[in-house]
């Protein structure tokens, strides 16, 4: 690995004429530029394939639509370096990103998989960073930590020939199939990196795949059920994995009411499971039998307060491109404004922060007042303030 020429850049795309162009521009600019670009248009029916054909210097797979997992495969499959990025259609690199990978991997040829941070877009505006003090990369134990959660952020720079001997992602989950390959990877004895700066962009939107909550909670789910019985999990991992398991099914019933009262179909059996289950939160619990005991009132008022919105990655309300406009029934809600005093509250902040947003209204503004505190609180209410622009501001006084 001695330039950025060896690495390959595969951008699976589905319906993506609208944003194409600008991903490919954005790894075109890039320097030194990549060995090649790859579109892999994934049974597309829109100008997604005319598009990528239309630009200088990119080659195009096509093939029926097959998922994520297949597009991916496909362009490992197509790449002729030994390190391949990959980068979704609507999303973009910043410049400096394929350089910075490259002198990651020269400081640290032992890993598979280097990822590195990035910024969250709503709307054209940038509302966070993918990773921060609530959502940290692990560095130390990445064979525990997988097992709970997806810390690897998915514009990743991926070791070709290691992936393909794993068998490349599995075609079979058709979301989160990242989580399971890195799951695979991890446990086989691969690592990951990181580059703790942010060089790509990541948009949030309706039409995401990351905005079908369910189908991902069930992703997730068949990811973390494909490492049961590895031979290399300890005791300990083992616990790890029941544990997240157990939390995962919470997530999926819990997601599957949501649902229901969105869709009012199912509601009092999905409702059923959550409320007879004593692991989920007391409050939850009494939603649910709200909802069993009155389906149709409690689907109305889920459907009202989430109107023109859908839940996107990391759990974002977000804008939903095919639903209506908020109606003006809801700017007559009045608007209540939460003041959170705090000083060197790094421990309890989150917590407290969270406490407001699960509120069952969406008429809230916090005020997140830092009395000069001197540890990690203050980065936490930035993050948060710009996780939720708008809706939630930091306010200090000189001195403390």
């Amino acid at each position: 690995m001695t330039h950025s020429a060896s690495i390959s850049v595969v951008i699976p795309a589905f319906q993506a004429e609208r944003t194409l162009a600008r991903a490919i521009r954005s790894v075109l600019a890039q320097q030194p530029r990549p060995h090649e670009v790859i579109v892999v248009d994934d049974g597309s029916t829109d100008r997604t394939r005319q598009i990528a054909l239309g630009m200088s210097g990119v080659s195009v797979v096509e093939q029926a639509n097959g998922g994520e997992a297949s597009a991916r495969n496909a362009g490992l499959r197509s790449a002729s370096t030994e390190w391949v990025a990959f980068l979704d259609a609507d999303d973009r690199f910043l410049p400096g990103r394929l350089a910075a990978i490259q002198t990651a991997l020269r400081k640290d040829p032992g890993v598979d998989v280097v990822t590195a941070n990035g910024f969250l877009e709503i709307g054209g505006q940038l509302v966070g960073t993918c990773y921060g003090p609530q959502w940290p990369f692990e560095s130390v134990d990445q064979r525990r930590e997988i097992l709970r959660r997806n810390f690897v952020f998915g514009h990743v720079v991926v070791k070709r020939d290691r992936l393909l001997a794993l068998g490349g992602f599995d075609e079979t989950i058709r979301y989160t199939t990242d989580w399971q390959m890195w799951i695979r990877l991890i446990l086989d004895g691969g690592r990951v990196g990181y580059v703790d700066e942010r060089l790509s962009v990541y948009g949030l939107h309706g039409q995401s795949l990351s905005a079908n909550r369910l189908a991902m909670a069930y992703g997730g789910l068949a990811s973390l059920s494909s490492a049961e019985g590895h031979p290399s999990l300890t005791t300990h991992e083992k616990i790890v994995l029941n544990r997240s398991l157990e939390d995962q099914r919470r997530l999926v019933a819990r997601t599957a009411m949501s649902v229901s009262l969105v869709t009012d179909a199912g509601v009092r059996a999905s409702a059923a499971l959550v409320m007879r289950d004593r692991g989920h939160p007391l409050r939850l619990r009494g939603l649910a039998a709200a909802a069993t005991l009155a389906p149709r009132l409690s689907s109305a008022i889920q459907r009202r307060r989430r109107r023109g919105y859908t839940v996107g990655a990391t759990g974002r309300l977000v804008p939903d491109t095919d639903a209506a406009d908020l109606d003006e029934s809801d700017a007559d809600v009045p608007l209540v404004s939460v003041i959170l005093p705090f000083l060197n509250e790094e421990r309890f902040l989150d917590g407290a922060i969270e406490t407001i947003q699960a509120q069952s209204t969406r008429a809230w503004e916090l005020l997140l007042v830092d009395d000069g505190s001197s540890d990690s609180s203050g980065d936490i209410a930035e993050t948060c303030a710009r996780d939720h622009p708008g809706r939630v501001r930091v306010l200090r006084h000189a001195g403390g």
